[in-house]
Order: C-alpha cells, then sequence, then structure tokens
C-alpha cells in the first residue's frame, strides 16, 4: 500500500509568526522565535519547499552577528520544522 502524496509545503514564514503569537509561551520566547523568523528571512531557506530543506543546506546557512543569532535562527528552523512534521 502506498501514501497519497502530500502537498508540497513551503517554509511557513510569515505564518510561522502567527503561530508564535497564538503559542502559550512566554513573552521572551515569542521575542526569541521571532528574532529567528528574521535570521531565516535573509537566507534561501523562505523560498525553499520543506521537504526539500537538507542537512547541507543548513549546514551552509550563515548568519551576521554573534554565536546567538545563529543558535536562535537554528532552533527557530527546527521549531518550525517539528511543527511541520506534527502538522503532516
Amino acid at each position: 500500500m502506498t501514501a497519497a502524496a502530500s502537498p508540497a509545503k513551503k517554509y511557513p514564514g510569515p505564518e510561522h509568526s502567527v503561530t508564535v503569537e497564538n503559542a502559550k509561551l512566554a513573552q521572551k520566547s515569542k521575542d526569541y522565535l521571532r528574532n529567528g523568523c528574521r535570521l531565516l528571512e535573509r537566507t534561501t531557506i523562505p523560498g525553499m519547499r520543506i521537504d526539500h530543506i537538507t542537512t547541507e543546506d543548513v549546514n551552509a546557512l550563515s548568519f551576521s552577528g554573534s554565536a546567538y543569532n545563529v543558535n536562535c535562527a537554528l532552533k527557530t528552523l527546527r521549531r518550525m520544522l517539528n511543527l511541520a512534521q506534527e502538522w503532516g
């Protein structure tokens, strides 16, 4: 038995910020994720389908500023990918 192909899903982008606003998270967590979204918007990730984002794509990302920015963006991306997986 084969599963039906799921529709193409793109990087959540602005929709994720709505999810962040509605989430039951502390304000600092919301600010952190919003900053991560801002950092990711400046990369090639927003133009990609979620199922096409590879480890190589993530490893090729670079962010200005400190290691905080890198960690923030990667944590946000990880959250987005986990939510996409949860939502099917």
